[in-house]
C-alpha cells in the first residue's frame, strides 16, 4: 500500500474517530491526521462527508480518490493494512469469516448498547430508566471483560485482543475517566474486571499515543453540561 496516500480527518476528543485512531495507531498506518471542528465544519470537510460527523477519511490510490466515513468502516479498513490482524485468522492466514461475523454482531450489539449507555450519562439527573440502562449495559461487558481479559475471551475461548476491544476502548475511557461523577449511577456495579481491561490496554503503547487528555476530557464534559454546546470545537486548548 505503498502508493496510497491516507488522510485521516478526526476531532481527537471524538469517542468515534477515537476508534479509527487507535486502530491507525495499532496497525502503523502511515495516516495523515487532520483535526476538525465539528462546531464550525469547513467548506472542504463537508465534501469528504456532507454529514460534518468524525471520523472521516480521503484515500487517494492511483490517482483515484475515495472517502470514507463511519467509525467501523474506516477501522476495518485500517486493519486491512500489514500487521496483526484484529480478526481471528485461520491457518491459510485468512480472516476466520465465522469468528469475524460473532465479533461483528458483538460490537453492533453489546458495545452498541455500551456506546449508547454512555451518552445517558450526560445530563444534571438521571431517570430510572437511564440509571437501569447504565448499570445493567456495564454488568453486561464486565462479565465479558472478567478479570481483566480481553473482550472476546469467553465467545471465541481464546483471550487475544481482537476489534471489539478497540471499538469498545473510547467509551470505556471516558466511563473511566469519569467515574468520580457517577458514584450513584455506579452503585452497586461491580467495574473491576472493567477498569483492569480498560487499564490494561491504556497501558499498550499505540494506545498511549492517541488517548485523549484527562484534563481535555473533563472540561468537554463541563462545558457539556453547562449548556449551549454546540459540538467539539478547535483549537483544544478551549478545553484545557
Amino acid at each position: 500500500m505503498s502508493d496510497t496516500k491516507v488522510e485521516l480527518v478526526v476531532h481527537p476528543l471524538c469517542p468515534y474517530a477515537q476508534r479509527a485512531l487507535y486502530t491507525a495507531a495499532f496497525k502503523s498506518v502511515p495516516a495523515e491526521i487532520i483535526h476538525v471542528s465539528l462546531a464550525n465544519p469547513e467548506a472542504w470537510f463537508l465534501d469528504l462527508n456532507p454529514l460534518g460527523e468524525v471520523p472521516s477519511c480521503k484515500v487517494t490510490r492511483d490517482g483515484q480518490v475515495f472517502k470514507l466515513t463511519e467509525s467501523l468502516n474506516i477501522s476495518e479498513y485500517f486493519d486491512s493494512f500489514p500487521g496483526p490482524s484484529l480478526y481471528p485468522r485461520q491457518e491459510d492466514g485468512k480472516v476466520d469469516p465465522v469468528a469475524k461475523c460473532i465479533i461483528d454482531v458483538f460490537i453492533k450489539l453489546r458495545v452498541g448498547r455500551f456506546s449508547s449507555a454512555f451518552y445517558l450519562t450526560y445530563g444534571s439527573s438521571f431517570t430510572e430508566e437511564d440509571v437501569a440502562e447504565i448499570r445493567s449495559s456495564l454488568k453486561e461487558i464486565s462479565d465479558f471483560v472478567e478479570g481483566g481479559n480481553y473482550v472476546m475471551h469467553k465467545i471465541l475461548g481464546k483471550n487475544e485482543l481482537t476489534f471489539a476491544d478497540l471499538m469498545l476502548l473510547p467509551h470505556a475511557e471516558r466511563f473511566y475517566v469519569y467515574r468520580e461523577f457517577l458514584t450513584s449511577v455506579l452503585e452497586g456495579v461491580d467495574c473491576s474486571s472493567l477498569w483492569a481491561w480498560y487499564e490494561k490496554l491504556a497501558a499498550e503503547p499505540w494506545a498511549q499515543t492517541r488517548k485523549a487528555p484527562v484534563t481535555q476530557l473533563l472540561n468537554l464534559r463541563k462545558l457539556a453540561l453547562a449548556g449551549g454546546f454546540k459540538g467539539l470545537d478547535l483549537p483544544l486548548s478551549l478545553y484545557e
